[in-house]
């Protein structure tokens, strides 16, 4: 199903590009680091997870198009004004 979805995404792209001249990137943000806790999930679970996912879109040549990064991260990196 995750190589399926991410195979998906990239066509979109590509039909997006075809209609309008920047086209479009995918980013996927993966909410699993933030929510382990609550659903019992052990966090090496979620990091595996992240890896397979990202190994699946790098085996497929889609690092161009999908991107993908932890919730997390995006929450921890300072705003605009540095805060």
């Amino acid at each position: 199903a995750d190589i399926s979805f991410l195979i998906r995404l990239h066509r979109l792209t590509q039909a997006l590009y075809q209609v309008h001249p920047f086209g479009a990137d995918v980013l996927i943000l993966s909410d699993g680091s933030l929510y382990a806790d609550i659903f019992r999930v052990p966090m090496d679970a979620v990091d595996r997870y992240m890896r397979r996912l990202k190994a699946y879109r790098n085996q497929l040549n889609l690092q161009g198009t999908v991107s993908i990064i932890p919730l997390e991260d995006l929450l921890s990196r300072p705003d605009v004004n540095g805060v």
